[in-house]
């Protein structure tokens, strides 16, 4: 397969000092940024939530856990995804949440929802069920031959596109990529180009259209992608030269850091609107303290207190921006 490489630094394990910095990273945001994540309670529980503007709002009570997985907004209304499990685990639901209200795609066995798209009045969720994966358009279940997970779904026309292990399906066929250790987490869909992010070849990279895209030399993954006009954005991370993780995304190959590597800082969802350029994740500080972030171009934005990351699972898995 032919191989596309972006020399990206200078001096690749300074990428601290190399990387670039955004040029507008000060001005007020007329936008409205939507983020979903999950953060633990008190009592060991995770509540499934959702932030519009930096205010929180909750999906579960928490009194079991439930994950958020992903975001999408459509006019005025919210959606939400995401995973409900029983209290001994003998069981999880996938859902949804339209403005606040909760959907079920099942009511027994093990489900699980990872990532939703609405498309008019249609509204498609990736995951899976006991047996591997699956689709869901309009609470209809569809399965995905050959795979175990589905971790991402994008709709193009009347074109369905759902990504997780190794490739992608197109309409239900499955579209693998000759590297087998290569596992997608995001798919974004441009005219006839297919671009999906992911890891497991220890460089950040990407592909499309099944050529790979190397955008850095040291341990790093691409967590999401996205496609504006003619510009290629992908958000991860890669290591320095100390093993940190530096939290930044690249833009046509161009690399932007946006964490300093004094502590490690993991990205999870990158969105593109009016030319700003948000990305969603979360920072740990040199004690091990955590707080949920989003950045827009650049400039971080907390939404929530620190935690203790020895005592709470935290995490922003989602952005959405009109």
């Amino acid at each position: 397969m032919k191989k596309v490489f972006f020399v990206l630094c200078m001096a690749a394990m300074f990428c601290s000092v190399s990387c670039s910095k955004d040029d507008d990273s000060s001005s007020s945001d007329k936008n409205t940024v939507y983020v979903a994540g999950m953060v633990e309670n008190n009592y060991g529980v995770l509540v499934a939530k959702y932030w519009k503007n930096n205010t929180e709002y909750a999906l579960s009570d928490g009194t079991s856990n439930v994950l958020a997985t992903s975001i999408f907004v459509s006019g005025g209304d919210v959606y939400v995804v995401g995973t409900e499990y029983a209290s001994d685990y003998s069981n999880s639901i996938a859902k949804y949440w339209k403005n606040g209200v909760s959907v079920n795609l099942n009511t027994s066995g093990d489900c699980g929802a990872d990532a939703i798209y609405v498309s008019g009045s249609d509204i498609y969720v990736a995951g899976h069920d006991a047996t591997g994966a699956v689709y869901w358009k309009n609470g209809v279940k569809n399965r995905l031959s050959g795979g175990y997970d589905a971790n991402s779904i994008y709709v193009s026309g009347s074109d369905v596109y759902v990504a997780g292990g190794n490739g992608y399906w197109k309409n239900g066929v499955a579209v693998s990529l000759s590297s087998d250790n290569f596992h997608v987490y995001s798919i974004f869909v441009s005219g006839a180009d297919v671009y999906l992010a992911g890891d497991g070849e220890s460089v950040p990279q990407y592909y499309k259209n099944g050529t790979a895209v190397y955008l850095g030399t040291n341990e790093g993954e691409v967590s999401s992608i996205y496609v504006s006009g003619a510009d290629v954005y992908a958000a991860g991370y890669e290591k320095n030269s100390k093993g940190i993780a530096v939290a930044k995304y690249w833009k046509n190959g161009k690399e932007f850091c946006l964490t300093s590597g004094d502590g490690s800082a993991y990205t999870s969802s990158i969105f593109v609107h009016d030319g700003d350029v948000y990305v969603a994740g979360k920072e740990y500080d040199k004690s091990g303290k955590v707080v949920l972030k989003y950045w827009r171009n650049g400039a971080a934005v907390n939404l929530t207190d620190v935690f203790s990351a020895y005592n709470k699972d935290v995490d922003a898995s989602s952005i959405f921006v009109q």
